[in-house]
């Protein structure tokens, strides 16, 4: 079973994050680790993640380094740590027990594919966006996404002017 590596961002959302780790605790999936990559929390965050959950490896980046700056320490420590696939999930996720066991089956039907985008819910609203799967070029890649989000009845305005 290869090695994943699920990195959470967190900034100052205590809450949220603690119910996405909730979440992941669930996975069924057993051969991986949870980071949670913490941009520089005053409302204590880590605090209470290191001690609910002392399985997960918190990395303190001890500034807000952005959702890029983060999510890079994160991966650069999934590298440095063997992972054989990286999972981002924003904090405010909840994850179906399934993520990792249905995304791994996908990518290894079609060796082709090289990210994998997972269809979100939003508990508040009825709009969702579709699974994207970039196998190709940039370019393509865009193409796939848009032609996903028609088929999801999604305006696609945005990844129209991405793409043009």
């Amino acid at each position: 079973m290869p090695l994943v590596i699920l990195i959470v961002l967190n900034w100052n959302g205590r809450a949220d994050t603690l119910d996405c780790l909730a979440s992941l605790c669930l996975l069924d999936y057993t051969n991986y680790k949870i980071v949670v990559v913490d941009n520089g929390s005053t409302d204590g965050s880590v605090e209470a993640i290191r001690e609910k959950y002392k399985a997960v490896y918190v990395l303190e980046t001890g500034a807000n380094l952005g959702y890029a700056g983060g999510n890079n320490v994160g991966i650069q420590w999934a590298l440095d740590h063997d992972a054989q696939y990286v999972l981002l999930l924003n904090n405010d996720t909840i994850v179906a027990s399934n993520l990792i066991s249905v995304s791994l089956g996908q990518v290894n039907c079609c060796h082709l594919i090289q990210c994998l985008g997972q269809k979100y819910f939003f508990t508040t609203s009825p709009i969702h966006c579709g699974l994207v799967v970039a196998t190709g070029t940039v370019n393509q890649t865009a193409l796939n996404i848009l032609d996903l989000v028609r088929q999801t009845a999604l305006h696609s305005t945005v990844l129209q002017r991405l793409i043009t």
